[in-house]
């Protein structure tokens, strides 16, 4: 009796160990708790990769360079007009640095040559009202009131559009200068 305890006790240990060996073989489930698998996927589509950033921003460099010399305008001429040494706009030209270039200078560069810094932003993978300083005002808690409930899906599609028309009469009112 007692060998067949030991016998039990040693295919349960083997067995355990086999499962822990299993578990740690898997891969883990790397799905979000509080989101699906494409929200995820689309939000890491919509980031740009630094090296994508570099060799876009590289080739917008490259098409002002050869608009500029096009133009008549040489490595000195450009430095003149834009305040980027040759050495910077050079290396931005080989996709040759680390971190994303100064904006002050980017905006400079795109000045002196006559093109949209819009351009250069999105070439970088940022909008032109990231670097904004002033962030927008908070809203009224009477504001966010309307806005969750025309967002909430339990009430009624009647009152949304209640809510709607009275917003655009609002709207209307205030277009036309009367106080509200």
């Amino acid at each position: 009796m007692q060998r067949y305890a030991v016998r039990a006790a040693d295919r349960l240990k083997e067995q355990h160990r086999r499962t822990q060996r299993w578990e740690h073989s898997r891969p883990r489930d790397n799905r979000p708790t509080n989101a699906t698998y494409l929200d995820l996927v689309a939000a890491a589509s919509s980031a740009q990769s630094p090296d994508v950033s570099r060799a876009r921003f590289a080739a917008f460099v490259a098409r002002a360079l050869t608009g500029a010399r096009d133009r008549g305008m040489t490595d000195t001429s450009i430095a003149r007009a834009t305040g980027v040494p040759p050495a910077t706009f050079h290396r931005w030209q080989k996709g040759d640095f680390k971190t994303a270039p100064d904006l002050d200078k980017i905006r400079r560069f795109c000045d002196g040559l006559g093109v949209n810094p819009a351009g250069a932003l999105a070439a970088l993978g940022l909008s032109p009202e990231r670097d904004s300083p002033e962030p927008d005002a908070p809203l009224p808690p009477e504001i966010r009131r309307i806005l969750r409930t025309l967002a909430d899906p339990n009430v009624p599609e009647p009152d949304k559009a209640v809510l709607r028309e009275m917003l655009s009469l609002l709207a209307e009112r205030a277009e036309r200068g009367r106080p509200t």
